[in-house]
């Protein structure tokens, strides 16, 4: 179920872009691409709009990504606010309790989880790992393609 303010977001990129084929969006190829994310709920608020994305949107010098009820704007070709979003979602990624990766048994580095959300500590929503394993590992997936392609660390750390 989305929120009222993804809800709210999905209706304008719909309105200021085009279907292509597989119902992803694709907006003008002049025209950035951005991506509004909550700071408080980073991961669940880039969840959907990351995923609807044609993954051409999500490519360097089109992305742009901008925190809700904050001032600031990428510089050219997406970097500061973009990066500083990446390593954010990087560093929520990496937690244990989000079950998507796993420390190793020395702690030395991180490892993927064999049952997303199910070893994770603690209770999670309808719309969390354990709930939707598939959709979270492909939002993962998107997030190291955009980490590449924007030449940024997502400081993923055990």
């Amino acid at each position: 179920a989305l929120d009222l303010m993804q809800a709210h977001e999905a209706v304008g990129h719909l309105l200021g872009g085009r279907l292509l084929r597989g119902g992803r969006l694709c907006l003008g190829q002049d025209r950035p691409f951005t991506i509004s994310v909550d700071r408080g709920r980073l991961l669940d608020s880039a969840l959907w709009p990351v995923l609807a994305a044609d993954p051409e949107d999500l490519r360097k010098g089109r992305l742009h990504v901008r925190y809700r009820g904050e001032e600031g704007e990428d510089g050219d070709g997406g970097g500061g606010v973009t990066r500083a979003f990446l390593t954010h979602a990087g560093e929520l990624i990496a937690r244990p309790q989000l079950g998507l990766l796993l420390p190793s048994s020395e702690g030395s580095h991180l490892q993927l989880c064999p049952l997303p959300g199910f070893l994770a500590p603690g209770g999670q929503g309808a719309e969390g790992v354990r709930q939707q394993p598939e959709r979270w590992c492909r939002f993962f997936g998107r997030l190291l393609g955009m980490a590449m392609v924007h030449e940024c660390p997502l400081g993923l750390m055990p």
